[in-house]
């Protein structure tokens, strides 16, 4: 049996979310704890290439050096990291050697492959689910109607300049979702970014205007706990709205929801600033919020100007690529260090390296599914060779009778790299070796937590009353 068969063992009930979890807690009594889970390293997939009949060791060297996974932690794979493999394989009971060089899954390594496999299939489906425009969208005008409302009405009761700004100005991100929405239903994208930029833009001239009113009239603010708590929270939504749109935006490659992240990065700079405002505020230096907000305002405006300035370009010039958002920070520190550790692992030319991204990119496809290239469907030759140029740009990279290679600012890349990855090995080795303490010590943590939250509970509103007096002490 292959893993191209397991997939048809796969029926529409194993889909439920309960038959997920329970399959999990299975997979943990069985085999115990996965650290940081089987897709964000590639032991699973080197067990995944015995299972598909692959047994000689030299040519599961040579296949694991090409694997590649979006949400690996690793560099990338050296031939001391197959046989540190096949040592964890031996250890763990899922491997035996014979003839040796030579290695076959034991029934156990069988079963912890099919399991992971099931995972990976089925995981792959529910992140589809959540990472498409539809349901981004929903998600996103819950959190903004919710963080609205809140902020306004406690802006109003502190009389917080920032705060009723930044209420008002999530308040107006509802529009951007109806506008992203219309993009979509009439296959407008790109008019409906530049609208929800230059709205963006408009947002920040308002704010430089009511600030700069603000700074020559500055207002009393009456800081309390509960107002950090809601910023805490804004602060929070928004990092992960960031996020969460950057990830939808580039998978399907929506442009209006690229600009909408860039629009919760700066819902997220404004929430700082009014926590710097607030806190201030309690020295009775009240003239702070307005200088942070009008800081804010100018940076709202430069940084919407550059977005924009790539959108209208004409469309032969113009690249998708070439609009960054925060998330792409995951996917092309992959992406690069894959690249580094490539060219210096192997002699090859440009042609040579993308061939062998794409093999690896398919391998990594049919292993761990979404997580191979974590849904990016525009993810190969062409954004490979785009990063390739990058590199040479850069100065990481050049090329010498036409094959790439490492200068010395790209080794220090890739030794800077491969010291961080270390340091998280040594970590994770730490974690598993001492897999029973770290029980009974999460175990204690657990009960320590639960124990704040009941005192939390009971004691909130005094605690609250407190802390808002020490505040108006000042």
């Amino acid at each position: 049996m292959s893993i191209s068969d397991l997939q048809s063992k796969i029926t529409k009930r194993d889909f439920k979310l309960k038959i997920v979890f329970n399959k999990i807690k299975e997979q943990e009594e069985r085999f115990g704890r996965e650290g940081s889970g089987p897709q964000f390293g590639l032991f699973y997939g080197f067990l995944c290439l015995i299972y598909d009949g692959v047994h000689d060791i030299p040519e599961l060297k040579k296949r694991m050096k090409k694997l590649f996974l979006a949400t690996m932690s690793q560099l990338g794979i050296k031939e001391d990291d197959v046989e540190e493999y096949i040592h964890l394989g031996r250890s763990k009971k899922y491997i035996t050697l014979y003839l040796n060089d030579k290695v076959k899954l034991t029934d156990l390594g069988k079963a912890y492959v099919e399991t992971n496999y099931y995972l990976m299939f089925v995981t792959s489906h529910w992140m589809r689910k959540f990472l498409t425009e539809k349901f981004v969208m929903i998600i996103t005008a819950l959190s903004l109607i919710i963080l609205s409302l809140i902020k306004i009405l406690f802006g109003l009761s502190i009389d917080s300049q920032g705060m009723i700004s930044e209420g008002f100005e999530n308040f107006t991100d509802l529009i951007k979702i109806g506008i992203i929405y219309l993009g979509l239903r009439f296959k407008k994208d790109r008019i409906a970014s530049i609208v929800i930029i230059l709205l963006m833009i408009f947002t920040g001239i308002t704010m430089i205007w009511s600030n700069i009113s603000a700074l020559f009239s500055p207002t009393v603010i009456d800081p309390n706990f509960e107002s950090y708590l809601i910023i805490g929270v804004s602060i929070l939504v928004n990092y992960a709205l960031m996020y969460y749109k950057g990830l939808v935006g580039r998978s399907s490659g929506n442009l209006s929801l690229l600009s909408d992240s860039k629009d919760s990065e700066v819902n997220v700079l404004i929430s700082v600033g009014v926590l710097i405002g607030l806190t201030f505020a309690i020295f009775d230096l009240y003239f702070i919020d307005p200088i942070i907000g009008l800081t804010i305002g100018i940076l709202i405006v430069k940084e919407g100007y550059e977005f924009l300035r790539e959108l209208i370009k004409k469309e032969e010039e113009f690249d998708i690529s070439a609009i960054n958002v925060k998330s792409d920070n995951i996917y092309d520190n992959i992406l690069t260090k894959y690249l580094l550790s490539t060219i210096r692992g192997n002699r090859l030319s440009e042609s040579e390296l993308i061939e062998t991204f794409k093999n690896g990119l398919e391998l990594g496809r049919k292993y761990y599914q979404g997580y191979a290239d974590f849904f990016y469907n525009d993810l190969g030759a062409q954004t490979v060779e785009k990063y390739i140029k990058k590199l040479i740009k850069g100065g990481e990279v050049e090329i010498i009778d036409g094959d790439l290679i490492l200068t010395p600012k790209g080794l220090q890349a890739y030794h800077k790299a491969e010291s961080k990855e270390a340091s998280h090995r040594r970590h994770r080795y730490k974690r598993d070796v001492n897999d029973k303490k770290a029980k009974i010590i999460g175990i204690l943590w657990a009960i320590f937590g639960i124990s704040i939250v009941i005192l939390l509970i009971i004691f909130a509103p005094k605690l609250i009353e407190l802390i808002n007096a020490w505040m108006q002490s000042f």
